[in-house]
């Protein structure tokens, strides 16, 4: 269950570099277990988080709150009114239906989405992505679920402009035998986002393990995958569903590809007339004088 309360997952965000290893082990189980949090006692939070009960009343001091009661009753009043993601999305959604421009409603909220994102990115750390990938021998991309067609289409783009780099498909791929490829040499970039699903977090894990340089672009400083990324990239937009957070994803992922040509200037430009070269012996159709019998 993800947290939707801003006051208190922005003053998690806000004082997450200072807090102590403990207290951020409270903050991760808070995020993951809100029911179960929500009707527990910090003793009982200490024990299931494998760490003490007055760590967990010094995390509350750490935020700012007066004690573990005032969080708890934060958790129970807005688990009250949280939905799921997909019922977020038709829900924000209603507002545009008696409009005569709908769909260039939709559209402007995604505007805004994006518009939030360049608000809140940190460039510095996006050119931190940039010398990762530019230092990787090999990069893997993995994202599931509502994040896969994303993943697809970043890791297709990048190996145009870099080549030695691999999605994670799940439908053939196998975890474990990936990760005895993983070494030091590589970068994983792992898109993650609520309900996280699991072989996302253990392909992070285990590209950990194996000494790669793990790349996390998910909703918040906190979320399960964050751990064992080297670098977090937030993409922090409050009330919007998983589905809505694919727009502006995607703008973030095209950034990042712009950077990367950018900064490899050289090396793209002789993969792009390779690419041009190639195509010219491969069957693709030409709007302007093509003689169609290349054209299956």
């Amino acid at each position: 269950m993800n947290i939707k309360s801003p006051g208190f997952k922005e003053r998690i965000q806000k004082h997450y570099d200072s807090l102590t290893e403990g207290q951020k082990r409270v903050a991760e189980f808070l995020l993951r277990h809100a029911h179960e949090s929500a009707v527990s006692s910090a003793a009982e939070i200490g024990k299931k988080a494998g760490i003490s009960e007055t760590t967990v009343i010094r995390f509350c001091y750490a935020l700012g709150y007066e004690g573990f009661t005032e969080i708890q009753k934060e958790l129970q009043r807005h688990l009250l009114i949280s939905k799921s993601s997909l019922e977020t999305f038709v829900e924000s959604k209603r507002k545009f239906a008696n409009g005569q421009h709908f769909y260039a409603e939709v559209m402007g909220k995604d505007c805004e989405n994006i518009t939030t994102l360049m608000e809140k990115l940190d460039e510095q750390q996006l050119d931190e992505v940039i010398h990762c990938l530019n230092e990787a021998s090999n990069v893997l991309v993995a994202g599931l679920q509502t994040s896969y067609p994303a993943a697809l289409w970043f890791g297709f783009a990048l190996n145009l402009l870099r080549g030695k780099t691999r999605i994670y498909r799940p439908d053939t791929d196998n975890v474990f035998l990936l990760s005895t490829e993983l070494d030091p040499s590589w970068a994983v970039l792992v898109l993650s986002f609520h309900r996280y699903a699991k072989n996302s977090l253990e392909i992070a894990k285990l590209a950990k393990q194996n000494g790669s340089k793990v790349i996390a672009i998910t909703d918040s400083l906190v979320a399960p995958v964050a751990k064992y990324a080297d670098i977090v990239v937030p993409l922090e937009i409050e009330h919007t569903s998983t589905l809505d957070i694919t727009t502006a994803l995607i703008s973030v992922l095209n950034s990042l590809l712009a950077g990367y040509s950018l900064s490899n200037i050289d090396q793209v430009e002789q993969r792009m007339k390779a690419y041009d070269m190639t195509g010219d012996t491969i069957s693709f159709y030409r709007q302007n004088g093509d003689s169609g019998e290349n054209v299956k």
